[in-house]
């Protein structure tokens, strides 16, 4: 008798717990957690106008299934706490249903297995770090990884340049980052590529003048990068004054960002990268959402504003598909179940959580100031 008071104590308590909409008029609460301020911000703010285009095509269209969708913005800045804290904040007072975010690496790690323990899904849009996925039965994530990026840019290099000498330069503080350095190593072996030198700094570091000089003295034919845009940019603004015209640099996601074109100016000419989504891409829906885009923010989309437009209308047919019952049990079904064609191809979730874009990687080389296709 006591074993059936305690089981079903316990049965109510995890219902109350969970997020569920009380009245089928009800908005839809979705948290957004992005980088909306700070160096990294270029990535959140981007996202963060892609999903919001999304969110206002989806509500003008009838919302899911007859339900608005309501979002709940936090700024992370870039901090783990912040986004711990954000994460917190839109589950236990906003009550959403699904979290959209954080946006980098080092932020989901810190704040997503909160959302996990709590039993809300959460969809990862642009965090490339391996492991993301692998938080716990309610995380997922929409971006391809860097160990599909990485290697397409090593292999497409390789083929156009026979590149044979290589250096790795990375931010040994950033977890995004390392992985990067180790995914480098690694598909630089495949490729018959030999690293002959592996240097780190740190995020807050300017000078990189020493690493640049010793790679300089070694002869190196390329140098793989795991850095975000402004430690970039000066990366290859201080190389081009060193001497290195002739090198190639490699970045992982952290170069798939126009701001390191910006920042690096003609230094960034040959610099190359592999992301899920090209500007250049010839089809009806990817014309549409250029359209929309530069309509509603005066600008043309990055990849980000790609990845969180497609997000938000992934999460939408997820929702759509979850039924008349909208809650965290059965969208997290429903994610696990989805299929959707949106910007950047074909897409659907693997059985471990991970995107399974149909379409894959895409490489750019900077060719006169501008992300150009490289075959």
């Amino acid at each position: 008798m006591n074993m059936s008071k305690s089981a079903c104590l316990g049965a109510l308590l995890l219902a109350l717990a969970m997020p569920a909409l009380a009245n089928d008029a009800d908005p839809i609460p979705l948290g957004v957690v992005q980088v909306l301020s700070g160096p990294q911000s270029k990535y959140g703010a981007n996202a963060n106008k892609g999903i919001e285009l999304a969110a206002e095509e989806i509500n003008k269209a009838g919302g899911i299934n007859g339900r608005p969708i309501r979002l709940f913005t936090e700024d992370t800045a870039g901090s783990k706490d912040q986004a711990i804290n954000a994460v917190r904040k839109v589950i236990g007072q906003n009550k959403v249903v699904l979290v959209i975010g954080p946006t980098l690496s080092t932020e989901v790690f810190a704040a997503t297995p909160i959302a996990n323990q709590r039993g809300v899904p959460s969809v990862a849009l642009t965090a490339t770090a391996p492991g993301i996925a692998a938080i716990g039965e309610f995380s997922f994530r929409a971006s391809l990884p860097e160990d599909r990026l990485i290697p397409a840019s090593l292999k497409r290099a390789k083929k156009l340049y026979d590149i044979k000498r290589a250096a790795i330069l990375f931010a040994n503080d950033d977890s995004n980052m390392k992985s990067s350095a180790d995914i480098f190593k690694k598909e630089a072996a495949a490729n018959g590529i030999e690293v002959v030198a592996v240097e780190a700094f740190s995020s807050r570091d300017s000078d990189f003048s020493a690493q640049l000089t010793k790679f300089a003295g070694l002869g190196v034919d390329s140098v793989l990068v795991g850095a975000y845009p402004d430690a970039g940019a000066s990366i290859l603004t201080q190389a081009r004054r060193l001497g290195l015209s002739k090198v190639r640099f490699i970045g992982g996601n952290g170069f798939n960002s126009p701001k390191i074109i910006e920042l690096a100016g003609p230094a960034a000419e040959g610099a190359m990268v592999s992301g899920p989504w090209s500007i250049a891409k010839e089809d009806e829906a990817n014309r549409t959402f250029i359209a929309a885009y530069q309509a509603k923010y005066g600008e043309v989309p990055d990849q980000f504003g790609a990845q969180g437009y497609d997000g938000m209308k992934l999460v939408a047919q997820a929702l759509k598909n979850a039924g008349a019952t909208i809650d965290t049990g059965s969208i997290r079904t429903a994610l696990q179940n989805v299929e959707f064609k949106g910007v950047m191809g074909p897409f659907r979730f693997d059985q471990n959580r991970e995107a399974a874009l149909s379409d894959g990687a895409v490489t750019f080389e900077v060719v006169n100031g501008a992300f150009k296709i490289v075959q």
